[in-house]
């Protein structure tokens, strides 16, 4: 499958129309459904060092990205005009176990250990992105859902960020810390240019208002992801 850059209209199709096909079968014919869209940091598209908050103007170019912008900006329009009861989460970067996705860093970085294989950084290693394990952010879509369920309020906007925010190259040597047997070579190809340089997220107004936080520090979380990965090397041809 081509991705975001090579087929743009798919990506805005997918993105866009696939959550408008929800919103309306909510609007017809269950308004009381809770609908929790799982939108992204990429909205905000390039924004500057700082952390975003939930009012950071979105500014959004590349196609992902402005499909997820769109996407989150329908969301708050069916919220507003039909009373529809919808939570829009905006992740970091997710990793954790049972990631079948070959084509994202972690997945990918560990499976190139385990498979003594070279790994190709795609960008110039230098993007920097918030990382939250799995279980945190499943958690903190959780407390949103209930917290819909439990208030009239039909609106509910949060980051959800992490504390650890880490350019590329520091996240695979990282990962590579863990497999202190294998030596492989990390190869940056830079060939991946259009994509947002800086993001972190600030999560602060969750914390405060759902008492969430991230629990698992990167060290937990990367053992449990690898522990996975090595344990299910079959599903990926690994001997």
């Amino acid at each position: 499958m081509l991705g975001a850059i090579d087929d743009p209209e798919y990506t805005y199709i997918n993105n866009i129309n696939g959550t408008i096909n929800f919103l309306e079968i909510i609007r017809k014919f269950n308004k009381k459904i809770v609908f929790i869209y799982s939108s992204s940091d990429k909205a905000y598209g390039e924004v500057g060092r700082g952390s975003y908050k939930e009012g950071t103007p979105f500014r959004s170019i590349f196609p992902y990205d402005v499909s997820k912008s769109c996407a989150d900006l329908i969301c708050q329009s069916y919220s507003k005009t039909y009373g529809l009861k919808i939570g829009i989460l905006r992740c970091g970067n997710l990793y954790g176990p049972g990631d079948f996705n070959q084509n994202r860093l972690v997945p990918e970085c560990i499976l190139s250990y385990l498979k003594n294989k070279n790994f190709n950084i795609r960008s110039n290693g230098k993007l920097v992105r918030d990382y939250l394990f799995v279980d945190d952010a499943v958690k903190a879509y959780y407390l949103v859902m209930k917290a819909l369920l439990n208030k009239k309020t039909f609106l509910k906007i949060y980051n959800v960020g992490s504390k650890y925010n880490l350019d590329v190259i520091s996240l695979v040597r990282k990962i590579g810390q863990y497999f202190p047997e294998k030596k492989i070579k990390i190869n940056v190809n830079n060939s991946s240019k259009k994509e947002i340089y800086f993001q972190k997220l600030d999560y602060s107004k969750i914390a405060k208002d759902l008492n969430w936080k991230p629990t698992t520090n990167l060290n937990e979380g990367f053992i449990k992801t690898i522990k996975w990965y090595a344990e299910h090397k079959n599903l990926f041809n690994i001997k």
